[in-house]
């Protein structure tokens, strides 16, 4: 009975051993619990540091991604269902589902305002702290005005689309690389900033911004500008939210609470969604690096 319990005692340290090469092997993104029952499959591919990548990971359920470490762009329309110059905006915007750049070097989103509401009809994406970010850029003096459909390319007003320009992003830019680890229900980030975009003036801090997007979201608007029109957004916003924190070693590292794909305030809720996520440093609204991806 004792060399029979000394036997099963070696058995345990050896699996432990092996346990422990395994997991080392296949550490995820960050250190973090692990996370068992999530929603996203596909084969494990190793992430590189100098382009967009994505990865869905069966062992824990994951999906992470990155965007390298040369700048994507953050593309911002500011539109309104009760603006009736907004629709051909909103369909250019929707062009980008198909466009091989996503994610890689554009992130898109759109943000739905409320000042239009007092029209006759009220947006169901509008939120007053959309309103109150396109304001913020306007008191930067990054805009003339605050108007629909309003775009900024990497925190900068972009008047391009009215002349029928396309985006460039500077995709030469090297800033440092964002690299995402998403669940259903959280979300772990953290960036590697080059060493020109760590001014001592901010005190090491970096915020974290992370839109939760609709696509497909198919609303027929019975008032307003818009009445009779049964119209289509992509990438429009279902959930913001922004957290800050320290330059640590190196890297700056987040991590936060999502509501699930269900809860959101969707018109389709077994339609497709994506998440974007965004870096800003200290109290500058520009975006340094983004990055983006596909949650199903």
């Amino acid at each position: 009975m004792k060399k029979n319990r000394v036997a099963q005692g070696l058995l345990s340290v050896a699996l432990a051993a092996f346990c422990a090469v395994v997991l080392a092997s296949e550490a995820p993104l960050m250190p973090d619990k692990v996370v068992q029952n999530r929603v996203f499959n596909n084969s494990f591919v190793p992430l590189g540091a100098s382009e967009h990548q994505e990865t869905n990971v069966d062992l824990d359920n994951v999906k992470q991604f990155e965007s390298g470490d040369k700048q994507v762009a953050l593309l911002e329309l500011y539109s309104s269902e009760g603006c009736s110059s907004c629709p051909p905006a909103d369909r250019w915007m929707s062009t980008w589902k198909d466009n091989p750049a996503l994610w890689k070097e554009m992130v898109p989103v759109v943000f739905h305002v409320d000042y239009w509401d007092w029209m006759g009809w009220k947006d169901r994406f509008a939120k007053p702290v959309f309103t109150q970010r396109q304001k913020a850029y306007n008191s930067a003096g990054l805009s003339n005005s605050v108007y629909t459909p309003g775009f900024f390319l990497n925190g900068e007003e972009w008047r391009g689309w009215f002349r029928q320009q396309k985006p460039i992003s500077n995709s030469d830019n090297i800033v440092g690389n964002l690299k995402a680890l998403v669940r259903v229900e959280n979300v772990s980030a953290t960036y590697f900033p080059d060493s020109t975009h760590v001014a001592a003036a901010d005190n090491g801090e970096f915020f974290l911004h992370i839109a939760l997007l609709g696509v497909d979201e198919l609303v027929k608007v019975k008032h307003g500008e818009n009445a009779g029109r049964a119209l289509n957004h992509d990438f429009v916003v279902l959930n913001y939210q922004k957290q800050s924190a320290k330059l640590g070693e190196g890297s700056v590292k987040w991590q936060l609470s999502l509501p699930t794909l269900d809860a959101l305030s969707s018109t389709s809720p077994a339609g497709r969604k994506a998440i974007a996520m965004w870096v800003t440093q200290g109290q500058k609204i520009q975006p340094l690096q983004a990055t983006g991806a596909w949650l199903n």
